[in-house]
């Protein structure tokens, strides 16, 4: 079952060729944010505009025919070094709430801004 909704799918396959060798993986490691991710880590590529695209490993496990490993892929942050890399994206990040939720949600709402 994936949990993206297929807009955002549809771009972060786009970004990164429909191969997740070609994306950033970000260990999350324990989660400390409320309504946690079944599992943790994400892969992501940022678009045209810098905005993250972001994948949740519960989805890349259904969409790709192996499991996306941080070795293998780009390269490789933990959720920490993200945040930071985001800092100023992050400025409007309700308290306690996910990072990668919170990017997820917010980029699939201007996918449907019609």
């Amino acid at each position: 079952m994936l949990y993206s909704d297929p807009k955002l799918l549809c771009r972060f396959l786009s970004l990164c060729g429909g191969n997740w060798h070609n994306t950033i993986y970000v260990t999350c490691g324990n989660c400390l944010y409320d309504n946690p991710c079944r599992q943790s880590d994400f892969l992501f590529l940022p678009d045209k505009k810098g905005t993250p695209v972001c994948l949740r490993a519960e989805d890349a496990l259904v969409i790709f025919p192996e499991r996306p490993e941080a070795s293998e892929c780009l390269f490789s942050l933990t959720i920490r070094q993200f945040r930071n890399m985001y800092k100023a994206y992050f400025e409007q990040l309700p308290e306690g709430m996910c990072p990668v939720q919170w990017s997820v949600k917010t980029l699939t709402d201007t996918l449907y801004n019609w």
